[in-house]
This record gives structure tokens, C-alpha cells and sequence, in this order.
């Protein structure tokens, strides 16, 4: 058998803040310095959770979704809060089907997760760039 970290790539101790994305704090700069309906604060908490985004989903997808959503390769190029915020629950998404797909790898074992990668010409998690084949791969690895 292979090494399983070429196909599965364990997420990253240091992404796992403890907060959900409704309970990021807002920061306040007190002078009400709304915009859009939210402060300047909450918009650099929301690019840095973008940021840190990348070592949970791979440089790829993070890339990836960078320039389908928001059509940058800089999250600080992003000046749209409701953008940020779209980018943002993208990222959260492709984090919580990477996950899926591990524990189904773990539950259909490596020869069958490596058939299902290969029928998309893959060899690993980390060539995924884009939520569409990220939920075909945990679809088909969670039929099986």
C-alpha cells in the first residue's frame, strides 16, 4: 500500500481558532464607522479569516476559489464586504468537504479513494481547485 498523505492531506493544527464564523468578533473603531452595515474592524477580521483560510483548503483551492468567487489572487483586493463574506463561507465550505472526504477515505479505505481520484484524472485532495469536484469526490466516496 502507499503513503496516504500523497492522496489525504491532514488538516492543520494552527487553523483550528475554537470560533464559528458567527462568532467572530467585530471591532469597533468608536466612531460608529459603518459601512455597508459593518465596520472597518469586522472587514480585516473577515480577510484575515480569508487568509488564514489557505492553509486549511491548499494553495489550490484556496486559488481557486480567490478567482471564481471574487475574481482576485489577493483577498485584500476584495473591497465588497458581501464579497469577502461570500469568499469567506466558499472557503468554510471546501474546508468542511475536505474533511468529509478524509473520513470517507477512512471508511472506504485508500484503493477505492484512489479510483475515485483517478476517475477525475487526480492524484490527490490538494490538486482539487474548486467546490464542483471537491463534492463529486465526497459524493462518490460517501455512495460507496
Amino acid at each position: 500500500m502507499g503513503d496516504t498523505r500523497r492522496l489525504v492531506r491532514a488538516p492543520s493544527t494552527q487553523q483550528r481558532g475554537g470560533q464559528k464564523p458567527c462568532e467572530r468578533p467585530t471591532a469597533r473603531n468608536g466612531d460608529n464607522g459603518q459601512q455597508n452595515g459593518r465596520s472597518e474592524g469586522a472587514n480585516g477580521d473577515v480577510l484575515r479569516e480569508i487568509e488564514r483560510m489557505e492553509g486549511m483548503v491548499g494553495k489550490r483551492m484556496y486559488r481557486g476559489l480567490l478567482k471564481s468567487v471574487a475574481r482576485v489572487w489577493n483577498p485584500k483586493d476584495i473591497q465588497d464586504p458581501a464579497l469577502q463574506e461570500k469568499v469567506l463561507a466558499h472557503m468554510q465550505a471546501a474546508e468542511r468537504g475536505l474533511r468529509r472526504a478524509q473520513a470517507a477515505c477512512g471508511k472506504v479505505g485508500l484503493a477505492v479513494f484512489a479510483r475515485v481520484l483517478g476517475s477525475l484524472n487526480l492524484s490527490s485532495l490538494d490538486q482539487v481547485s474548486n467546490l464542483t469536484t471537491l463534492k463529486e469526490i465526497v459524493a462518490a466516496l460517501e455512495g460507496k
